[in-house]
C-alpha cells in the first residue's frame, strides 16, 4: 500500500497525474484499459470523473450522462488503483440527479477499498467541495464563468483563489495555465497556496507550469511527462 496522499514530498518534485487515465496509448478516457495504462506510466495520480446515476450507481464519464449509456462503474477503477495509485475524483455536477446527498456512499466505497487518506477529491462546483472538505481533502477546480451562471453564483470565476479557498475550505487549488495570470500568480505566492495545474502536456507547458510552482500536473501523457521531470530534476 502506498503512503498516505499527505506523506508525499512535494518540494522535492510536483506529482504526476494522469487526466482521466493513460489515454496516450489509444485506450478510452475513465476506463478500466486507461487506469491499467497509467499504472505502468510513472504517474503517482490517476484522475477520474464521476457522476452518480438515477438508481444512485457511481460511474464514470466526462460529459452528461444518459439514460442508456453504457458507463465504467466507479468502483472497478478503485479496485483496479488501492494500493498502488493515488486517487482524484473529481465530482462533475451536471444536475442529473441531487449528488450532495449520495456523497456518504462515494465515502463508503472509499473507505471499502482503505483508500480515504489516498484519495482527493476535485471540482468545479464551490457547493460540492464546500461539502466534501468537511470530512475529506478536497480542491477546487477555479469555476468557468458557465459554472458560475449553472450554479447561479455571480462573477465567481473572477475570484481570487484565496477567496475559493475562504468560502470552500477547500486544501488546494487547480487552474489552467491560461488562468494563472500575474493577479491569480500573486495571490497563491502570498498567501502560499498549493496549485495544480491541468492540463499539460508539452516539454515548454511543463517548464512553464514548474516557474509557476505548480506542486501537481495533471496531463494526458503521463509517460512524457515523467520524462520531463526525470531530465529536469536529475532522478
Amino acid at each position: 500500500m502506498i503512503a498516505p496522499l499527505k506523506e508525499f514530498d512535494f518540494s522535492k518534485y510536483p506529482m504526476i497525474c494522469a487526466h482521466r487515465g493513460d489515454t496516450s496509448l489509444g485506450a478510452p478516457e475513465n476506463s478500466c484499459d486507461a487506469i491499467e495504462a497509467a499504472l505502468t506510466s510513472g504517474a503517482e495520480m490517476v484522475e477520474v470523473d464521476i457522476q452518480f446515476t438515477t438508481a444512485g450507481d457511481i460511474v464514470c464519464h466526462h460529459d452528461e450522462i444518459s439514460g442508456g449509456g453504457k458507463y465504467e462503474r466507479f468502483e472497478d477503477i478503485v479496485a483496479l488503483v488501492t494500493g498502488k495509485m493515488y486517487l482524484n475524483v473529481e465530482l462533475k455536477g451536471y444536475g442529473v440527479v441531487d449528488e450532495l446527498p449520495l456523497v456518504p456512499k462515494l465515502f463508503e466505497l472509499i473507505e471499502r477499498y482503505h483508500m480515504e487518506d489516498r484519495v482527493l477529491y476535485s471540482s468545479f462546483r464551490p457547493d460540492y467541495i464546500s461539502e466534501l472538505s468537511k470530512e475529506r481533502s478536497a480542491t477546487i477546480i477555479h469555476p468557468t464563468t458557465e459554472m458560475s451562471s449553472f450554479i447561479g453564483i455571480e462573477a465567481i470565476d473572477q475570484w481570487l483563489p484565496s477567496e475559493l479557498l475562504m468560502k470552500t475550505s477547500a486544501a488546494s487549488y487547480a487552474a489552467q495555465l491560461s488562468e494563472l495570470d500575474q493577479w491569480r500568480m500573486s495571490d497563491i505566492l502570498s498567501n502560499k497556496i498549493h496549485l495544480s495545474i491541468y492540463t499539460i502536456n508539452t516539454q515548454e507547458e511543463f517548464e512553464q507550469a514548474l516557474k509557476f510552482g505548480a506542486k501537481a500536473i495533471v496531463t494526458d501523457r503521463p509517460r512524457d511527462l515523467v520524462q520531463f521531470r526525470k531530465e529536469h530534476f536529475k532522478l
